[in-house]
């Protein structure tokens, strides 16, 4: 619920302010091995990727929304989403959205299902 919350409010300040919000989604596929570091400690690598205005939300075990507010140029949520990758020392997927605001959180496209773009 406040994932959800505050993504509505960077798509909204989004909207106001003329720039975009990202989600990225990023899914630990090395999760089940031994070398996998505990969450804890994935969270705290993520935290220091981000910048403090970002939002982190868990929604599954080793799955993680990071909300972006704002991006201005498109090529600049594919940087935020590469920062993360190179901040990890475990193999993961991202996956990015942009939207320009305006929408609700849970009509932003890759919101919930696989459509996202996938790096």
């Amino acid at each position: 619920a406040l994932l959800i919350d505050r993504t509505e409010v960077a798509l909204a300040r989004a909207l106001r302010v003329n720039c975009k919000v990202a989600v990225c989604v990023l899914d630990d596929v090395q999760a089940d091995t031994a070398a996998t570091p505990d969450v804890e400690q994935f969270v705290a690598q993520l935290r220091g990727s981000l910048r403090s205005d970002d939002t982190i939300g868990r929604i599954g075990d080793r799955t993680f929304v990071v909300v972006c507010n704002n991006i201005g140029r498109d090529k600049d949520a594919g940087m935020v989403a590469q920062r993360l990758l190179e901040n990890f020392d475990v193999e993961c997927r991202v996956g990015v959205v942009l939207s320009r605001g305006g929408d609700d959180a849970s009509t932003v496209p890759g919101w919930g299902n696989d459509s996202a773009l996938h790096l």
